[in-house]
């Protein structure tokens, strides 16, 4: 009687293991909608869209809006890894994202409270501590991992009139010393590409 529990166990075991990688298998492509792609290795239920490379570079509320309007819950990159960061921006530079300026691609990350440089000119500790505070730049509940940050400059480099409340993965045609965000104004002299992330759909 042992000897046909210990089969029996085992036959299920086997079925609970088929179960298994018939599910792991179903995520891919298929679970992406039509215009994404799936990242093979990015561990996330996400699939990815380069959109609209050909119109060049754009500012962040533009990018949120084509993300918005092209795609059901889409929103822009906020991946919470470095390694998932390289995964997609190696994927956008075979897809055809310029490399060679320091236009990148906008992440979801954002400081909503503003630090703009008063008309004396002069920005107080406050102002400047604010734009420095890397637990300001959100992407709906989820803080900026500190480590995502492409070094320990980031955030709150700037200390002029450039209150940068957006960020970006920059310059894709230097890396990997330039892997990370960096925090830019939203609608500045520097203009990004557009990456939006999708959630997945059931198969």
């Amino acid at each position: 009687m042992a000897s046909v529990d210990c089969i029996f166990i085992l036959a299920m075991v086997l079925f609970l293991l088929t179960i298994q990688n018939s599910e792991a298998r179903a995520v891919g492509q298929e679970n992406c909608t039509t215009g994404t792609e799936y990242l093979e290795g990015i561990g996330t239920i996400n699939c990815f869209a380069l959109v609209d490379v050909a119109a060049g570079p754009v500012s962040n509320n533009v990018a949120i809006q084509k993300c918005e309007n092209n795609f059901n819950q889409g929103k822009l990159v906020s991946v919470m890894e470095k390694k998932q960061l390289q995964i997609i921006l190696d994927w956008a530079l075979e897809e055809g994202l310029p490399n060679n300026s320091q236009s990148g691609f906008w992440m979801g990350f954002k400081r909503e409270t503003p630090a703009a440089m008063p008309e004396s000119g002069v920005l107080s500790n406050d102002l400047e501590q604010t734009r420095k505070n890397k637990l300001l730049y959100r992407s709906l509940y989820n803080v900026a991992p500190f480590d995502l940050w492409r070094n320990e400059t980031q955030p709150g480099n700037a200390l002029d009139e450039r209150d940068e409340q957006c960020t970006a993965q920059s310059r894709p045609g230097k890396q990997p010393e330039y892997l990370g965000i960096d925090d830019y104004e939203c609608a500045g002299k520097v203009l990004h590409y557009i990456i939006c992330q999708v959630l997945m759909q059931k198969a």
